[in-house]
């Protein structure tokens, strides 16, 4: 008897798979417009939400402000945002999209939209409904289960809870 394999029973699994097919098919389509697949979800919300702060946008798509920071800055040296300084709140950013991401709105959305259209062929609207509500559903449980990590730790393993990490040594001196 050939035992099952664990991997394909695992939802994380699946989800990590359909992730992966669905960035390799996209590199192409996104390459045209000099943007990485790693730009996507950033550009996508700010075409949504034109002008929001950086923290926000760091919320939105679910990522660190490290990365954030990090996608912000590319995006800016393609040309394609902006960051400002919010009159109300000098110490908040604000990203806004430039003339030439506008430009691109709809060059950027039909791939998209047609990989949408391809990852649903063969569904009822009944059934892509049910899925894109398991989904919410999913990304609801998962948002519910990280705010109560870091509410506990910070989102750190437990046996490294209350650890100070050790410093990096700096350069030219002995540690």
């Amino acid at each position: 008897m050939v035992k099952e394999d664990t991997r394909l029973a695992a939802l994380g699994f699946r989800v990590g798979t359909l992730h992966r097919l669905y960035l390799l098919c996209m590199r192409d389509s996104m390459i045209n417009m000099d943007i990485s697949v790693s730009l996507i979800p950033f550009l996508g919300e700010l075409y949504h939400y034109d002008g929001i702060s950086q923290d926000m946008l760091s919320e939105r798509v679910n990522m660190d402000k490290g990365s954030t920071a990090r996608a912000i800055a590319r995006l800016e040296r393609k040309g394609l945002v902006r960051r400002d300084e919010n009159k109300s709140n000098r110490r908040e950013k604000l990203v806004r999209l430039t003339a030439k991401a506008i430009g691109m709105r709809e060059k950027f959305f039909s791939p998209l939209y047609k990989m949408s259209r391809i990852m649903s062929k063969g569904f009822s609207i009944q059934k892509r409904n049910q899925l894109l509500e398991s989904f919410d559903s999913m990304t609801e449980n998962l948002q519910c289960e990280l705010t109560r990590q870091r509410r506990r730790g910070r989102n750190v393993p437990k046996k490294h809870q209350g650890v100070r990490r050790r410093q990096p040594v700096k350069k030219g001196t002995s540690g």
